[in-house]
């Protein structure tokens, strides 16, 4: 009554021009191969591999490549601020460079408390979970992303609240709204931070009781 209905398996089967109408570019055989694997020709080849090009274009391609950095480039303040509330240190690590650095002085400064300069990933990773696990929980918040790319590096700025409960008093709390301003690098296919500076904006509770005066 209100279209078309497909009732048995010999419809079901029929190409797609005699569903779709002689003039139709659809094609049944253009999302479904013969081996049962999704793709669309011209997108994925014979080797299983995706063909984007073939869609858009050289510049898509382009398009498409910077769009998959940003992507990665906030992953790794994702990587960042998971690693923290799921007390993961080797996401939090993943996040890093090697060589990073992670300067949290100027939130401290904003209720007088004094944060030295980390240097190293693996200094940032073991400093951050040794002064939360088992007494700190954490979730943090990410938005406003600002990305600029320039070849391999990039530059990323964001928001980021990030809640400080004790453990053992989740009374006690620091919220913290925070600005990042991150440097990061391309590492493979991902990219990760070779500096950060945190700098806040506002908090609510208590900070001393977190991180200490």
């Amino acid at each position: 009554m209100f279209g078309m209905y497909v009732t048995d398996k010999q419809a079901l089967s029929a190409p797609a021009d005699r569903l779709a109408g002689a003039h139709s570019t659809a094609k049944v055989d253009s999302l479904v191969r013969a081996d049962g694997v999704a793709g669309v020709v011209g997108l994925v080849g014979a080797d299983g591999v995706a063909r984007v090009d073939s869609l858009v274009g050289a510049d898509g391609v382009a398009a498409v490549d910077e769009l998959r950095d940003r992507v990665e480039i906030v992953d790794a303040l994702y990587r960042f601020g998971l690693g923290q509330d799921l007390r993961d240190r080797e996401l939090l690590a993943s996040a890093f460079a090697e060589t990073a650095e992670l300067d949290f002085g100027p939130a401290a400064a904003r209720w007088g408390g004094e944060a030295p300069l980390m240097t190293g990933r693996d200094l940032i990773a073991d400093t951050i979970t040794g002064l939360f696990a088992g007494r700190v929980d954490t979730t943090h918040v990410v938005t406003n992303p600002r990305i600029h790319i320039d070849g391999d590096s990039a530059r990323l700025t964001a928001l980021v609240e990030a809640q400080h409960l004790l453990t053992g008093d989740h009374g006690t709390h620091a919220l913290l709204k925070n600005v990042y301003d991150v440097v990061l690098i391309r590492d493979g296919t991902r990219w990760v931070v070779r500096r950060m500076r945190i700098e806040n904006i506002w908090y609510t509770g208590d900070p001393t009781a977190i991180f200490g005066p």
